[in-house]
Parts: structure tokens; C-alpha cells; sequence
């Protein structure tokens, strides 16, 4: 198995390649709370969710609309700038949790209701309480990392706090998906999650005890909040900020090439994991070089992914292994014939 966790604000281009040029029954995702918002206890927001769902569809199936949030915004609700597919999924995704307040129940209604063939598993399933102070005007203001990046504007950050880290536990489903995979994905994770996630307690021994590989892909780029997160974390906000992070636990880690000369700069080389360049302006989501490379630096058995991202030398592989068993099958039909001609041919005599 290969599991990916992704947990961009909105789906990018290395979780959908991923996503297309991965075996449906080959691939778990895991999604997590860092981000998630309630209200009242009955409207629940799951970006992480939304993100990964609409990296499993086409574009062309989802129609940008906003009807919805706008008439939430007419009725003074918060305009929480959610389009009409991200508002479904968010209501069919509370409705089930309302009733079960059960977080993976959830999430598997979500995919038979939309029919995904790929395990979305849960990391926790208790919400993480993370909570981000600003600086507003003198004044200190506490907020949730969702009204952070939905509703408020982008202003200095005083701290970003996990307040009930050490209590949450990862989900068994979770673990389990991470300890029986070959390869363990960390897609472009938005700084916050990723730092969230990291320190759990739990995932920190579950990472111990992987046999697999660890990849990580660096950030496009970082928008300016999430420059401010990284910064209220203590980290740089820049690509060496995500390599910090990831110390001691990647393998490798993909970047792009125009920061490659500024690693070799640094000597990033020595840190303890490799350093993969990928021409990130020549990506487009209709080819598959995150797969290739991933395939080429990992060594994964390749028949985790569609037969049209295999390297070219795995399908000439592929193919004379299958002209060799046809022949062998046929060879094998012809001397059961000539037998059968001795055989009778024995007997008249």
C-alpha cells in the first residue's frame, strides 16, 4: 500500500497526480482536524476533507459556484468563501457525524455516498485544539486556525498554540495504514497541520517503528499567512523551514530546482536525507513526472500505479514476460495435442 498525507487548504497539483496515477486499491489518504471548524456543534467545516475529495474528481465535474455561501453571507452568517461542492460535502459530512460522533464513520458515508474507491482514513478522531493568537491593533485576539485562513485578514501572529496535544490519540485505522504501507507520502502539507501532526505523541512512535520509506514534497510556494504560521512556529518560511521539520524523518524529500543550488549552498546534502529536484514550473496535472520520480528515487513496486505511469522499461518488462507466458501456454496445448496423437495412435496398434 502507499498512504499519502495531504492536507493543503486547496487541492494541489502533486496530491492529484498522486491521486490519478496511484491504484485506487493500492492508496490510503489520511485526513486530520488541525483545520476543522464546528459551529454549534452541528455545521461542521473539514478543509482537509474537502481538499481531498475534490483532488479525486475531475475539475471539469465540479462547477465553481458560490450560491450557497453567498446566501449565508445575505443571512449574516460569516462568509466562509466555500463553493457549492465543498458546502455539500460539508453538510453530508456533519449530518453522518451528528448522528454517529464517530469521525471515520463519517468519512466512509462521504465515500460510498460518493462512490471513492480509496480508503480516506483519519489520523485522530478527536478534534485537535490548535488556536492562533494575532496581533490586532495593539490587542491580542484568539482564533481558530480555520478562521485564520477562511475569515480573517492576514495580520501578525503572536503564537500558535496545541493545547491538548499530549491527550490526542491517533486512530488505530491510521496507524495501521502507515505500518502495512511500502511508502508514506507527506504532499505538501500546509506548515500548520504538518507541525501538529508531527508532534503527536503517538505519531512520532508509529514513524519509529515504519519500515517503509518516508517521502516528502516541498511547497510550491507558501502564501503569505501561511508564511506568518511558519513564522509563529519558530520556523523559517522557507523551504529550509519544511526541511527542519522533517529531520530525522524523511528519507527524501522532492524540491524544486531553482532551490536546489541554494541547498547545495547551505549543505542541506548532509542532513540526513536525499534531495530530489523537479522542475515545478513544467507541472501539469495531464502528465506524470511526480509519479516517475517517485518510482525511479523509492524503488516501489510499480504495480501500485496505472499501467500509464509505469517507466518505460517496467512496461517493455511487462510485456515480455506476458509474449513469454502466451508462448509458454501455447507450447504447453501443443504437446498435449502430440500426446494425445501418440496416445491414440498407440492404441491402434
Amino acid at each position: 500500500m502507499i498512504t499519502i498525507y495531504s492536507t493543503s487548504v486547496h487541492p494541489n497539483i502533486f496530491t492529484k497526480q498522486l491521486i490519478k496515477g496511484i491504484k485506487k486499491d493500492k492508496l490510503n489518504i489520511l485526513v486530520d482536524s488541525v483545520l476543522d471548524f464546528s459551529i454549534n456543534s452541528e455545521l461542521y467545516f473539514s478543509p482537509s476533507l474537502c481538499s481531498v475529495i475534490k483532488a479525486l474528481f475531475n475539475d471539469k465535474d465540479i462547477e465553481e459556484t458560490f450560491s450557497i455561501s453567498q446566501l449565508l453571507n445575505h443571512l449574516n452568517y460569516q462568509n466562509y468563501n466555500f463553493n457549492d461542492f465543498d458546502m455539500l460535502i460539508n453538510f453530508l459530512f456533519s449530518l453522518k457525524l451528528l448522528k454517529d460522533n464517530d469521525y471515520e464513520l463519517a468519512l466512509d458515508h462521504i465515500s460510498e455516498t460518493l462512490n471513492i474507491k480509496a480508503k480516506i482514513i483519519p489520523i485522530t478522531n478527536e478534534k485537535v485544539d490548535t488556536k492562533i493568537i494575532l496581533k490586532e491593533e495593539g490587542k491580542l485576539n484568539e482564533i481558530t486556525p480555520f478562521e485564520y485562513y477562511y475569515i480573517s485578514k492576514t495580520a501578525e501572529i503572536d503564537s500558535a498554540t496545541l493545547q491538548n496535544i499530549d491527550k490526542i490519540q491517533i486512530s488505530e485505522s491510521a496507524k495501521k495504514a502507515i505500518l502495512k504501507s511500502e511508502l508514506l507520502i507527506f504532499c505538501q502539507p500546509d506548515p500548520l497541520s504538518l507541525y501538529t501532526i508531527i508532534n503527536l505523541p503517538e505519531m512520532k512512535k508509529t514513524i519509529e517503528t515504519f519500515s517503509g520509506k518516508i517521502l516528502a514534497i516541498c511547497p510550491l510556494n507558501l502564501n503569505e499567512k501561511e508564511q506568518k504560521i511558519m513564522q509563529a512556529l519558530g520556523q523559517s518560511p522557507t523551504i529550509f523551514g519544511f526541511i527542519n521539520l522533517l529531520l530525522g524523518m524523511a528519507d527524501s524529500l522532492i524540491v524544486d530546482e531553482f532551490d536546489t543550488d541554494l541547498l547545495l549552498q547551505a549543505r542541506a546534502q548532509n542532513l540526513g536525507m536525499e534531495f530530489y529536484p523537479l522542475n515545478y514550473g513544467e507541472l501539469s496535472e495531464d502528465e506524470n513526472k511526480i509519479i516517475r520520480k517517485i518510482i525511479k528515487i523509492t524503488s516501489v513496486d510499480s504495480s501500485y500505479f496505472v499501467e500509464e505511469c509505469e517507466p518505460a522499461a517496467a512496461k517493455i518488462k511487462k510485456t515480455l514476460l506476458s509474449t513469454t507466458t502466451q508462448l509458454k501456454t501455447k507450447f504447453q496445448k501443443i504437446r498435449e495435442k502430440l500426446k494425445e496423437k501418440e496416445d491414440v495412435q498407440c492404441g491402434e496398434d
